[in-house]
């Protein structure tokens, strides 16, 4: 009984130091700077639709103001829905690469292949571009949510340290502000150069998406 006593608290001691060592761990820089590279991820996937989502409906697809912001509308109701429920499956996920992994890896290619499709004006009637517009938004945006909540969560899987994940989160703001600086530079000259010169071409905005849901992958 003795020795199991002195077992147990040799292990209890362990416990705590290995908590102790894992609380003030400092991370590498090129950590802090590889876990910005997530945030780059999500702005290439997701900038192009908060900027010019709107844009591309009504000059390029033709939808009227009415039926964009009842898909707005509809997508922002799903949302308060999705992402409390998306957050509780993650945090009851188990596998062998955790919690989160498994959302960014493959939801990163789902979220690219959605960016593609969102910014893809099919020639059908008028009623099934409204559809068709509303399912793209709608599963982008769940697409997004898989990989975002999942990139921010990983952080707090990365260390115990108050201060380390504040300085992990500076870390992805300064991504975020220098690839939305970049982002909001070359997004229309891109559009015009794959239009033909034209800002209502759809091929451009197809183009710029593909390009940006390219860059987008590797980056998670």
């Amino acid at each position: 009984m003795k020795a199991k006593e002195e077992m147990r608290e040799n292990e209890g001691t362990k416990t705590a130091v290995a908590a102790d060592v894992d609380v003030n761990k400092k991370l590498p820089i090129l950590t802090k700077i590889g876990y910005s590279f997530g945030e780059i991820g999500s702005q290439c996937s997701w900038t192009l639709i908060s900027s010019y989502l709107t844009v591309f409906y009504t000059d390029v697809v033709g939808l009227t103001p009415v039926v964009i912001s009842a898909i707005m509308l509809i997508a922002r109701i799903w949302d308060a829905i999705n992402d409390p429920m998306f957050g509780a499956i993650a945090e009851n996920t188990k596998t062998r690469w955790g919690r989160f992994r498994p959302y960014i890896l493959w939801g990163a290619p789902v979220l690219a292949l959605f960016n593609c499709l969102t910014f893809l004006n099919l020639d059908i009637p008028n009623t099934w571009k409204a559809i068709w517009c509303g399912f793209t938004y709608i599963g982008c945006g769940m697409a997004y949510t898989a990989v975002n909540i999942s990139t921010q969560c990983v952080a707090n899987c990365m260390t115990a340290s108050n201060e380390e994940r504040v300085s992990l989160n500076a870390f992805k703001g300064i991504g975020s502000g220098l690839i939305q600086m970049v982002i909001s530079a070359v997004t229309m000259p891109m559009i015009l150069y794959f239009g033909g010169g034209s800002a209502a071409s759809g091929k451009g905005y197809f183009m710029s998406a593909l390009i940006f849901s390219i860059v987008c992958i590797p980056c998670f």
